[in-house]
């Protein structure tokens, strides 16, 4: 705010500032430094939190078997079709009917899962 001081003719004298407008750059200045202030008292109070659900959890698990299972896939050999022709006609002639070689099938086929 400024005072006026006028004379007696109507004409201004003086201007003198008055109050704290002349104080303003401090003010602002100082306002700036709260506003900093309480955004980091706001930010220190409020964290960002996640939750996952159990069904998410259940969701990540499966993918992550998914990807071993693909891993698996593509560490396995590829398909040899002579060797799938060649078992095809001992099982049509049931070479693999004997109780010793189902055994020995069936480890191997426990043995190629992992197990």
């Amino acid at each position: 705010m400024l005072r006026i001081t006028p004379t007696k003719e109507g004409k201004v004298i003086n201007m003198t500032p008055i109050g704290p407008i002349y104080r303003l750059p401090e003010i602002q200045k100082l306002n700036k430094t709260e506003r900093e202030k309480e955004t980091e008292r706001t930010s220190a109070k409020e964290s960002d939190q996640v939750a996952i659900s159990g069904e998410a959890r259940k969701a990540q698990r499966l993918q992550q078997d998914v990807q071993v299972a693909q891993v698996t896939v593509n560490r396995s050999p590829d398909v040899r079709q002579e060797k799938i022709a060649e078992v095809r006609e001992k099982l049509e002639r049931g070479d693999y009917l004997q109780q010793q070689i189902a055994e020995a099938i069936a480890e191997k086929i426990v043995q190629g899962m992992g197990f």
